[in-house]
C-alpha cells in the first residue's frame, strides 16, 4: 500500500493515534505554572464551551478530544506558519471572547503574550522535548510529530477541558474510555 503523507495527513493521523492511552499530566498557563485545581470551572454553562486553538495540529487534538461538546475554532488559518504569524486586533478580540485558548508552547507561538484571555493552556506543558546536538541543548517544539509526545498533548488538553467544565468533562471522559478500546494501526509506506 502506498500512502502519501503530507503535513495535514500526518497531523490528522496523529490526531487519531493519540487516543490509545489516557493518563493525565499537568496543565500550565503561558506565564506561570498552574495546577488543575487553580482553574476556575465555567459555572452554569448552558452552551458549548468556546475553545480556540492556536494552529492546526492543536486544533485537531482539541476537536478529537472535545468532539461535539465544544465549539472549536483555529486562531491561525490553515496554511499559515505559526512561527511567522502575528495576530490581528480582530483575531485577538475573537480569542478573548472564548473560554479558553489551547496552544502548543515551546516558543512556536512567540506572539502568545499578546493574547490576554484569562485562560491559556499549553498543550506541551511538562514534556521533555530537549536533546543535545553537538553538545548544545536544543528544544524541538514540533511535539505533535512524535506519537508519544502528541499523546501527552492530548492528555493535557483533556485535563484542561475537564477542569474548565466538569459537566462537559464527564462526557469527554466517557468518550475517551470508548476511544481506549479502539485499535489503531499505523502503516509505514
Amino acid at each position: 500500500m502506498n500512502l502519501k503523507m503530507d503535513h495535514d495527513n500526518i497531523c490528522s493521523s496523529f490526531g487519531y493515534l493519540v487516543f490509545l492511552n489516557i493518563n493525565f499530566e499537568n496543565v500550565t498557563s503561558n506565564a506561570k505554572p498552574i495546577s488543575l485545581s487553580d482553574i476556575q470551572s465555567v459555572q452554569n454553562i448552558s452552551h458549548k464551551l468556546k475553545v480556540v486553538s492556536s494552529f492546526f495540529p492543536i486544533g485537531e487534538f482539541v476537536k478529537k478530544t472535545g468532539g461535539n461538546l465544544i465549539e472549536s475554532s483555529l486562531l491561525i488559518p490553515n496554511g499559515i506558519e505559526p512561527h511567522d504569524f502575528e495576530p490581528t486586533i480582530n483575531q485577538i478580540q475573537r480569542v478573548n471572547s472564548a473560554n479558553v485558548l489551547f496552544y502548543n508552547g515551546l516558543g512556536i507561538e512567540s506572539w502568545i503574550d499578546k493574547i490576554s484571555i484569562p485562560l491559556k493552556i499549553q498543550a506541551a506543558a511538562g514534556l521533555n522535548v530537549s536533546y543535545y546536538d553537538n553538545s548544545n541543548k536544543t528544544v524541538d517544539p514540533h511535539v505533535w510529530l512524535d506519537p508519544e509526545l502528541a499523546k501527552k498533548e492530548v492528555e493535557n488538553i483533556r485535563d484542561g477541558l475537564i477542569a474548565i467544565d466538569p459537566i462537559t468533562g464527564t462526557n469527554i471522559s466517557a468518550t475517551q474510555r470508548i476511544s481506549q478500546t479502539s485499535l489503531i494501526v499505523l502503516i509505514e509506506p
